[in-house]
């Protein structure tokens, strides 16, 4: 069972004249994970930008901000004897070659432009850390970090190159998994220790990515000491961050991709679906733990949408509001999370332009799941709330619904 708030306050609102949203909050919440990734290791958002995201969030009652931290283009927490993340980890320039906005709005419609060197630049100190989770406490939002292992450690691997493949020398090189040395598991859970000093979530994330289990199982050297399946590798990557949070009472999330590594998920994990086709058929869905629908192409907010085409690309409002009930009926099935990766999405304006007002769409289905309001009642709602929204958020010309 997951315990979150369930709270009604209207002061969560910041506007105590603006009818509720979803339409009936006094009714209980259909789902108990109502949530929404940031991605701050990819585009480095601002301590005012977090406090607005989550401000957002209170209005629409999304209680779970997933917080994606570190990945190969920044680590963005501190870990007690490793000052390097921050110092060289986080302060990864963005690649002009790869980085880049992309967006559909009509100002831009066929810009690509570069983006500042600095937005991937930046992290936040525990006492960041610190005051975004009793912000984020006081507006009924719980923020779950996550700390991506063994994979997507290309900026753990810049601050610290030994953690990394010894044979990958040149920052060029895709030296983004974490080694399996003593070393490396040391510092896996050094992290996973801080982590929970710094967030009283009951749930941490431990990522788990596809991991690319050849390069270990073609290294001579781990062949002689035994460490022949990748499989087996990423498992002592795995249980170590388990047992780091089981220490500390926590359980972990992960991405459904764990389930290359384990036939039956941990006991305890939860499940979130990672990118997957039309079916709208997950690993999570069938795993037998339970699951959060989570990035997926009706989900992922952070590219701009594309009419008629909801099941391949991200849908507009009126498609979201159209097709997402139709593949929440699924077992074990405990929320949905919005996904907004900040690959391509490096400034706040380009954030919310992604964000809204599809998040409103899936802030009613999240509350109200098979009784939320049909597009023809939900559509003047919305309208009034991107009206009071404009006043307040600095953002483009919203995506039209």
């Amino acid at each position: 069972m997951l315990h979150f708030s369930k709270s009604t306050s209207r002061k969560r609102n910041g506007d105590n004249t603006l009818p509720p949203f979803p339409h009936d909050p006094t009714r209980p919440p259909a789902y108990s994970w109502r949530g929404l990734l940031i991605d701050s290791a990819r585009t480095f958002w601002p301590v005012p930008v977090m406090e607005l995201i989550i401000t957002v969030m209170a209005r629409y009652r999304l209680n779970i901000l997933h917080w994606h931290l570190t990945d190969n283009a920044g680590w963005r927490l501190p870990v007690p004897g490793y000052p390097a993340l921050t110092s060289v980890g986080a302060q990864i320039p963005r690649d002009p070659a790869h980085w880049y906005d992309r967006t559909c709005a009509p100002q831009r419609s066929g810009t690509s432009r570069t983006s500042p060197a600095h937005t991937t630049q930046g992290f936040y100190s525990d006492a960041n850390i610190r005051h975004l989770v009793r912000f984020a406490a006081q507006r009924d939002v719980s923020i779950i970090p996550e700390i991506s292992i063994p994979s997507a450690a290309g900026a753990t691997i810049r601050a610290y190159p030994h953690l990394g493949n010894p044979d990958l020398v040149s920052p060029q090189e895709d030296n983004s998994t974490l080694w399996p040395l003593a070393s490396s598991l040391q510092f896996v859970e050094a992290a996973f220790h801080h982590a929970c000093d710094l967030f009283p979530s009951p749930i941490i994330h431990i990522g788990t990515p596809n991991t690319e289990w050849s390069q270990w199982e073609n290294d001579p050297i781990l062949e002689r000491a035994g460490l022949t399946s990748g499989r087996d590798i990423e498992r002592l990557f795995i249980e170590r961050a388990m047992r780091t949070l089981h220490f500390h009472g926590r359980r972990a999330a992960a991405w459904d991709t764990i389930t290359r590594t384990y036939d039956s998920p941990p006991p305890g994990t939860i499940l979130l679906s990672s990118q997957h086709g039309e079916s709208h058929t997950t690993e999570a869905a069938s795993s037998g733990a339970p699951w959060i629908l989570a990035d997926s192409p009706l989900l992922t907010l952070s590219h701009p949408m594309r009419p008629n085409s909801p099941t391949t690309s991200p849908a507009t409002a009126r498609e979201l509001d159209e097709h997402l009930p139709q593949v929440l009926h699924s077992e074990r099935l405990k929320g949905i999370e919005a996904v907004a990766w900040s690959t391509s999405v490096t400034s706040p304006d380009l954030l919310f332009y992604h964000l809204l007002p599809r998040l409103l769409v899936i802030a009613e289905i999240a509350w109200h799941g098979d009784d939320a309001l049909p597009w023809e009642q939900l559509a003047p709602l919305i309208d009034r709330d991107m009206a009071y929204l404009r006043q307040r958020i600095p953002y483009w010309t919203p995506q039209r619904t």
